[in-house]
């Protein structure tokens, strides 16, 4: 799909080298208007391997690139009246997976326009082998843009208007391989999905207060889902408000609201193109409301009181008709949830925070009758739960928080425990933990980090939602839980011509899960039932240094590694090493060469996975530097 434009790379460092030219020509001048970078080149690639699973992970082509241009412009007197600066940025131009432009012009204290303009390429693909053949079960090759603009004028030093502009559309094609007997057929469905969203706000502030407000409008259309078969477009429009007020010096709130509305019309498919006739059409109507305040009261002038109050509404109507049959939609949920606590700063570099949280979830429409103890009373013949319809859900729990500055030490670490009383799904935690504690050192040149995550969920509460059904005969409970935990450190060191930093990163996760699945007779048969068990379990590692030497005011070499292996129910390796040499000319021009390595592993204990690939690639570019 992705076109290697060589037109507008040339065109545009035509202009740059000119501009170079005229602003070296400029060195003895004191004043300088100008500053910025810009470097091109040329990019030569040497894969082997998969070739799909390079284009997923790294998908960068041989060829003429512009890498990057930065320009700034300050205005002289003479322009001031019109802007006081300009910004020009652009990256990868030529045909690069990542693509971005940006615009910038201010004047300070009146007006400030910015565009960006962004493109990403995705492309996946995996060869399996059954039987003996390599197919690719789902491919996916799609471009992702996003346009983007805003303007905001200063009417007064109180008053701020802004108007906002953001276009993204995904346009490309999907593919999926079955196996059927000894066939394999392919099945081909584009991707085209487009939003277009207006915004326009009014920024409101005075000494202690402030108000925002903001409307926005949005307009989305989906031809091609790649979950329903058939069209989605909706529209929907968002009021928000954003509230800052400190009334007195002891009382800080801060709250915002937003308000919401989208229409939408789906359409079932049966086909793709010109030949495709349409089964069933359906209209929704979702409204959502949110509401969030946050206040912090100083006691004393150590002590405060910290709280919070959110508010947040759901309510979706609407039908579905295929096939001469209607499906109605009409339900809903309220949350309403507050948290408070205490925050103690012993000094200025010293706080402790420790409070309580209660949120809980009310179901509402017409199918909050079917409550969990009207469940209760079923067979499992009778009832085929995946759900725990329940009315509400309670969740609640502590927290705390330390943070802790000293002169080249710093330390923070907070906690979090709750649980839920009736959680919404069968596998919803019902017990959880996290903590997180980090440390970062500095002496001199050198630095040092460290942090740790931690994190448990379980379900196993008896009576709970374990139970899809209550047996007289047969007491059971299923067990579902998963814990996290995460390592890492990070040693630096930055002198006048040499910096380095070497880290090391440890992810461990873990999910058991044994859940009883119960079916109505019809599907296989007589009804009956069976256990679901879903074991993950992965250890991943990353090990990363970076080392960056000057050897003069001309010359410097750098380079990096990454190694990353995942193992457990998926094993993976990836490596990946850069090594550069620059060169800086006299005048501002800089050479730079530059080589990458990448080498991929997958295996897989089921199927034959053929991904493993390797490349290399090896960047010339040449550019300018001023400032």
């Amino acid at each position: 799909m992705r076109k290697i434009h060589i037109l507008l790379p040339v065109l545009v460092l035509a202009l740059i080298l000119s501009q170079a030219a005229q602003l070296a020509a400029q060195e003895a001048n004191p004043e300088k208007n100008f500053t910025g970078t810009f470097s091109f080149g040329y990019r030569a690639v040497d894969q082997s391997g998969a070739a799909n699973k390079y284009r997923e992970h790294i998908n960068l082509d041989k060829g003429v690139r512009l890498f990057n241009f930065s320009l700034s412009y300050v205005a002289p007197e003479s322009l001031k009246k019109l802007f006081d600066r300009i910004d020009l940025d652009a990256v990868n131009l030529g045909g690069d997976p990542y693509e971005s432009f940006g615009l910038s012009i201010r004047k300070f204290g009146t007006y400030a326009f910015t565009y960006s303009h962004r493109k990403s390429t995705y492309f996946y693909g995996d060869l399996n082998e059954v039987s003996g053949r390599l197919f690719d079960p789902v491919r996916f090759n799609f471009d992702r843009v996003t346009d983007s603009g805003s303007l905001s004028l200063t009417l007064h030093k109180a008053v701020n208007v802004f108007l906002n502009f953001d276009r993204y559309t995904k346009s490309g094609d999907s593919e999926a391989t079955f196996q059927v007997d000894s066939a394999l057929i392919a099945a081909d469905k584009p991707v085209s999905e487009k939003m277009t969203q207006l915004g326009f706000g009014v920024d409101l502030h005075v000494p202690r207060y402030g108000l925002v407000f903001e409307q926005k409008h949005q307009d989305y259309a989906n031809t091609n889902s790649l979950f329903l078969a058939g069209t989605t477009t909706f529209a929907s429009n968002t009021s928000s408000f954003r509230l800052n007020a400190r009334p007195f010096d002891n009382l800080l709130l801060r709250g915002s609201a937003q308000l919401s509305k989208l229409d939408s019309d789906v359409s079932i498919l049966s086909g793709t193109g010109q030949s495709a006739a349409t089964l069933g059409t359906g209209a929704f109507t979702r409204k959502i409301d949110l509401y969030d305040l946050d206040l912090t009261y100083l006691l004393f002038r150590k002590l405060a009181i910290i709280g919070g109050v959110r508010y947040h509404t759901f309510e979706q109507s609407g039908q579905l008709t295929s096939s001469g049959e209607t499906g109605l939609s009409d339900f809903g949920f309220k949350t309403l949830g507050f948290e408070g606590g205490l925050q103690w700063q012993l000094s200025p570099k010293f706080s402790l925070t420790g409070g309580y949280r209660h949120e809980e979830r009310k179901f509402t429409g017409p199918g909050s009758e079917h409550s969990a103890e009207a469940l209760e009373t079923e067979t499992a013949a009778e009832n085929f739960e995946t759900i725990n319809y329940t009315d509400s859900t309670v969740r609640r729990g502590f927290f705390g928080n330390l943070r802790w500055d000293l002169k080249s030490l710093k330390l923070t670490a907070d906690y979090q425990h709750g649980d839920y009383d009736d959680p919404y799904t069968m596998i919803s935690p019902t017990l959880f933990d996290r903590f997180r504690a980090t440390v970062r050192w500095q002496m001199k040149s050198f630095s040092l980090s460290a942090g740790y995550l931690m994190t448990r969920n379980k379900n196993e509460i008896p009576g709970g939602v374990n139970y899809r059904v209550v047996y007289t005969d047969d007491n059971y409970s299923d067990l579902w839980k998963s814990s996290n935990d995460q390592i890492n450190f990070r040693l630096g060191y930055t002198g006048t011509k040499v910096h380095g930093s070497v880290g090391y990163s440890l992810i461990d996760f873990k999910t058991d899960s044994m859940r009883y699945i119960a079916y109505n007779p019809g599907w296989l048969g007589a009804g009956g039932e069976f256990p679901w068990a879903i074991n993950y379990e992965g250890k991943s590692t990353v090990l990363d240094a970076m080392f960056g030497l000057s050897l003069g005011p001309d010359w410097k070499i750098g380079a990096n590694a990454n190694s990353y292996s995942n193992s457990g129910t998926w094993p993976i390796e990836r490596t990946m090493f850069k090594a550069y040499v620059e060169y800086t000319f006299l005048g501002g021009f800089v050479s730079q060469l530059n080589y990458r390595y990448f080498n991929f592993k997958e295996k897989d204990s089921v199927l034959t996975i053929r991904n493993n690939y390797s490349a290399g690639i090896l960047e010339v570019s040449f550019g300018y530097r001023w400032q």
